[in-house]
């Protein structure tokens, strides 16, 4: 979100990814002419969409917190991995074309490596912890419906009627 654009090295200036892409919609440089900008994108729209709505179905609670979880687990499956897919796709394919048929090479602070690691780990993480949890989130949703519509399943007892003096284990 606050990484700098890659073109940041080259100007002294800094340029937010999310500034330089609206920057770039207008112009001649054309937003889905490279894999780069698609991957930044997508990943705002996306993980904003996904997980944003998450947050506010986990506020609200009750069936829009169950259906969302789902959504979250295979909307951040799908649509969450296509950021990354992208940058792998700007670095083994668009980068040689651009650069006269030089491999990408690792730069830690790059802006591709940065998307690349931040993204692919946002998108594992998310994964892990859905597939953990999803449909457990789904059956205590279910639970504390049952609980407000009073479908409790209680064990009830028959009172004791012990006796003073009287042998419990006897009894028994």
């Amino acid at each position: 979100m606050f990484i700098p654009w890659p073109n940041s090295e080259h100007t002294n200036t800094y340029d937010p990814p999310i500034v330089y892409l609206f920057s770039i919609w207008r112009s001649d440089a054309m937003m889905f002419a490279s894999w780069f900008p698609t991957a930044y994108l997508m990943a705002w729209i996306f993980n904003i969409v996904i997980f944003l709505t998450e947050l506010f179905s986990w506020m609200e609670g009750g069936r829009f917190f169950a259906l969302w979880v789902q959504v979250g687990l295979w909307g951040g499956l799908i649509l969450c991995a296509l950021p990354w897919v992208a940058i792998l796709l700007y670095i083994y394919y668009e980068w040689p074309i651009r650069h006269s048929n030089y491999a990408w090479e690792y730069i830690f602070w790059s802006g591709e490596f940065l998307m690349l690691s931040g993204q692919g780990l946002w998108w594992l993480a998310s994964l892990v912890v859905h597939a953990m949890f999803a449909y457990r989130v789904v059956e205590m949703v279910a639970a504390r419906e049952a609980i407000e519509y009073g479908l409790v399943k209680e064990c009830e007892c028959d009172p004791c009627d012990v006796e003073d003096g009287e042998d419990e284990v006897a009894r028994a």
